[in-house]
């Protein structure tokens, strides 16, 4: 099925799609690559931006540079993955032998002469660049053969009269975005460049947000402070900023550093990120066993409460449910209780609940969302945890949930908690 659908090319939306799946299960979103790797290796009409689309994922691209109409014209194109997965050589060598060989085969055919040339002459010739300098790391024997390509398409721009420098003006951008992330620096110094030099005010600020965005994966969180100035709305500021403050304190809770993890959630505003990051802090805690000056109940009380304060979604009741869960394991039975009774009326209210990954979404500038989540802890994490504590109770819950499914998964979940414990 998948296959049939990619027949017709690589969607844009591809590389997020299989982002997704690997975020949950790696072996599924390399077969699904593989497919389309296949389809792409038989069928003739797969074009440059196809194989550009397919490159993200072999080579694990977070940003993607795809090139436009005209000789220097480009576009980034944020993509997203909740974890930063290095580059599997396996799969960068598959990609680039198939795509070696659609390459030779365009080049050939003098790519069909289809549509408006100078699109075709700069797309492949961007791609004879990038695909170059993947060689050298993933499949050095190829890598002749890329820059004679390269060396071919030039050849094919000088004939047409025009000026193959115009069409590499940004090939070297993608480099920068080495999946290693040994440039850094010269990544978030060519976003802050773009957006000094163009006068357009939403392209200014999309520049910027990505600059920013780098320091702040980078774990630079002064730096990208400091460049929070450059930004002209401070709405973009308010919000970049509460995704600053989930990043450092995610990143303080792995070091076990509760104070500075507190201080980043104090300074966030969107209240279920704080609340995210609050239970986090609490499960880090109860995993360590060491006693904080303030007790994880606490904790966990100040998480509910600003879960209580957000309107009915489905992410609130997964807040909700984590929360319940922490309890119990905190040896809280109350708390754990009665949090989890509110939980399963938010289920019951909620058509759309269902099982799978959720997050905290944060909205930066006008186009561009980023998400924290917590998997580990869900409906039947946290129902073993209850049946654990308190089977007679959890059952009870359990019979109040209304959707039959959920309400059987609840009870083979309390059963495998007794079991595993």
């Amino acid at each position: 099925m998948g296959s049939q659908i990619l027949e017709s090319g690589i969607p844009d939306s591809f590389p997020n799609l299989l982002y997704s799946i690997a975020d949950r299960d790696k072996a599924q979103a390399d077969d699904l690559f593989r497919q389309a790797l296949q389809v792409m290796k038989t069928q003739s009409m797969y074009s440059w931006s196809d194989e550009l689309n397919l490159s993200a994922y072999a080579f694990k691209d977070k940003l993607l540079i795809r090139p436009g109409m005209m000789p220097g014209e480009h576009y980034p194109i944020h993509l997203f993955t909740r974890s930063d997965p290095p580059v599997d050589p396996t799969i960068a060598n598959e990609f680039l032998t198939v795509s070696l060989a659609k390459f030779t085969e365009g080049v050939l055919n003098n790519f069909g002469n289809v549509g408006p040339r100078d699109y075709f002459l700069h797309g492949y010739y961007y791609l004879a660049d990038k695909f170059a300098f993947y060689a050298a790391v993933y499949d050095r024997p190829s890598v002749d053969s890329w820059l004679h390509l390269e060396t071919r398409i030039e050849s094919m721009i000088n004939n047409d009269g025009a000026d193959p420098e115009s069409y590499k003006f940004r090939p070297d951008y993608a480099k920068w975005f080495s999946p290693d992330r040994e440039k850094i620096e010269g990544i978030v110094n060519a976003c802050f460049e773009e957006a000094a030099r163009t006068a357009d005010k939403a392209l200014r600020e999309y520049y910027l947000i990505l600059g920013i965005l780098e320091l702040i994966w980078d774990g630079k969180y002064s730096e990208a402070e400091q460049a929070f100035k450059k930004l002209d709305r401070k709405s973009t500021v308010d919000q970049i900023n509460d995704y600053l403050c989930m990043r450092a304190g995610e990143s303080a809770v792995d070091q076990s550093n509760w104070t500075e993890a507190s201080r980043r959630e104090s300074l966030i505003g969107n209240k279920q990120a704080r609340a995210l990051l609050l239970l986090k802090t609490a499960a880090a805690i109860i995993k360590s066993g060491k006693k904080p000056r303030t007790p994880v109940t606490e904790i966990l009380n100040d998480a509910v409460r600003l879960i209580y304060r957000e309107d009915t979604s489905s992410t609130k009741t997964s807040l909700s449910i984590a929360a319940a869960g922490l309890f119990y394991k905190a040896g809280d039975r109350t708390g754990g209780t009665q949090v989890l009774q509110s939980s399963i009326h938010d289920i019951n209210s909620d058509p759309h609940f269902g099982l799978e990954h959720w997050n905290v979404s944060f909205q930066i500038g006008d186009e561009r969302k980023m998400a924290s989540s917590m998997d580990d802890w869900d409906l039947n994490v946290t129902i073993s945890e209850a049946a654990v504590s308190d089977w007679d109770g959890t059952m009870l819950l359990i019979s109040g949930i209304e959707s039959t499914k959920l309400r059987l998964t609840a009870q083979i979940a309390a059963a495998r908690g007794i079991l595993s414990h």
